[in-house]
Formats: C-alpha cells, structure tokens, sequence
C-alpha cells in the first residue's frame, strides 16, 4: 500500500466513524515490509477520540506534531467542516501541521515528515 492510498484509507476511516479496534484489525494483515504505513496516530471519529502509538514521546517534535495533525481533523468534524473530496482534510491537517512545525524552527518540515509538497497537493486534487 502506497503512502497515498494509506493516507486515503485512514480518510476513510476517519470519515466512517470506524473504532480504533477496527482499524487497528484491517491493518493487522500488512507485512512486516509495510510496517512504516503504520499510524502514529488516528483520529476516531466515532468516538471523539485521538490515539497515539504506543512509542508517542511528548517531548519529541515530530511527535508532538502529529498530535497537531489529529487535533486538526477533529476540529474539521466538529466544526462541520466540508470539502469536495476526504483528500483535502488530510491536506489541510498536513499544511497546518507543517506551519506548526516552521513555528517550532523547523527549517524544512517535509523533509522532517518524509511528506513531501507534491504528495500532499495530490491529495487535495479531488478528481
């Protein structure tokens, strides 16, 4: 599974209310090559919920930078937010979680992120 397709199928999760059980079961079938597409962390919609990863660090950037990117997408639900296609939520969280980053002094966040500007435009391109 592609890092795209994975960030679309989290979307899709997040966007059908699925628990974090359910998602956790239709990843537990990925090898251990595709470990990396793992979540750090998820937003359930269903339950109003952030889960981290078990080795989440409060005192890491990054990690604290995913926490940035899930508060995102909760304040998109419960605000009611609404746009053509789930690609363009996942977009917005990682363009607000980057503009976090700068605020940290992070020189280059999508090197940080291993996303880079083009994956993340792909996302918001709704077909």
């Amino acid at each position: 599974m592609s890092a795209t397709k994975f960030m679309l199928f989290a979307l899709f999760v997040i966007w059908s209310g699925l628990s974090f059980a359910a998602m956790r079961a239709e990843l537990s079938g990925l090898s251990s090559e595709a470990e990396w597409i793992r979540p750090a962390a998820f937003y359930s919609k269903g339950e109003h919920a952030i889960y981290l990863a078990e080795n989440w660090n409060k005192n890491d950037l990054v990690d604290q930078s995913i926490l940035v990117h899930e508060l995102v997408h909760h304040l998109q639900i419960e605000d009611n937010i609404q746009f053509e296609c789930l690609g363009r939520y996942e977009a917005q969280a990682y363009e607000l979680q980057i503009q976090w980053l700068r605020t940290q002094g992070v020189k280059d966040p999508h090197k940080l992120l291993h996303a880079s500007k083009t994956s993340i435009d792909t996302l918001a391109d709704c077909p």
